[in-house]
């Protein structure tokens, strides 16, 4: 069966509609992809992969049209429902109708990476017309729910995020205390990593890429307390302890903070002072400036 159709903002708001707005009124509200198993998920794919086989065209802005038209019919409600474990129900929950559209579409959520490498100054406007110029199309709904999508069935370390969310590096160096629970070999396992993150990741983004990863996915870089972060930061981020440096160099706080923020990315006082203590607990014989003693 083929699903061709004209791309339009109405078609989409249309289909968009009465699939996902509508369809909360009748069944489940967005879970977040919490009920989506390994094993349905993966009998999505495999049911978005035929149904690609047959139908995908080569439009890319059509395709998402295709895709919405096809779970508005009862066959393709049908189909989606027999990923299920057990036949329970004849409405696909929101986050089923989600996971076929992401898995035909975006499966490796390009929608939701691209928007992260936008400039973080850019309207809306502008990121949005970034991401239909990648991938010919744009949706609010699909680019909130790749978002959770990712977390759960991708979840690959991210190497370019423009986002600012420094407000969380300042949370965890105002309750840092000490490096003195940190033991020596946990040290030598989060310079490893930091290595390999820097050798992987922007160097343009490096500030706003390590604070993303810290906040969500400490876990898949090991890092399980507040002291591990703050050490990964460092030696991601700041390694030579220009932040410091800068500090003694400096007299005027507008200076030190103009330069801080171009050579670094982020300017703390509070992670300068922390910065002193990692020099001389890691770092004891490391000259941080002429001043230096």
């Amino acid at each position: 069966m083929q699903f061709e159709s004209h791309f339009n903002i109405e078609n989409v708001l249309y289909l968009e509609n009465k699939i996902f707005k509508d369809h909360t009124k009748l069944s489940k509200e967005y879970n977040k992809f919490k009920e989506i198993t390994d094993t349905q998920k993966e009998r999505i794919s495999n049911l978005s992969t035929s149904f690609l086989y047959s139908n995908y065209g080569k439009i890319r802005s059509q395709n998402y049209i295709i895709v919405l038209r096809y779970l508005s019919t009862q066959l393709g409600r049908e189909k989606l429902i027999s990923t299920r474990d057990e036949y329970l129900g004849y409405i696909p929950t929101y986050d089923e109708f989600l996971t076929f559209v992401i898995s035909c579409l975006d499966p490796s959520c390009k929608m939701f990476t691209t928007y992260l490498k936008c400039n973080n100054n850019l309207s809306e406007k502008d990121k949005q017309s970034i991401i239909r110029k990648e991938m010919g199309f744009f949706s609010k709904i699909l680019l909130d729910a790749e978002k959770d999508y990712y977390f759960k069935f991708v979840n690959e370390l991210f190497t370019d995020v423009r986002q600012d969310n420094s407000s969380y590096i300042n949370l965890i160096v105002s309750l840092f205390k000490t490096f003195d629970n940190v033991s020596e070999e946990k040290f030598e396992s989060i310079s490893k990593m930091a290595n390999v993150w820097n050798y992987v990741v922007n160097p343009d983004s490096k500030c706003t890429t390590c604070t993303y990863n810290l906040i969500h996915q400490s876990k898949l870089l090991n890092l399980n307390t507040l002291e591990d972060r703050i050490i990964f930061f460092i030696l991601a981020v700041d390694p030579d302890l220009k932040l410091l440096s800068i500090y003694e160099d400096e007299n005027r706080i507008d200076v030190m903070k103009y330069r801080s923020l171009n050579e670094v990315g982020i300017y703390n006082p509070k992670l300068i002072k922390i910065e002193e203590q990692f020099r001389k607990k890691y770092m004891p014989d490391k000259k941080i400036s002429e001043w230096s003693m």
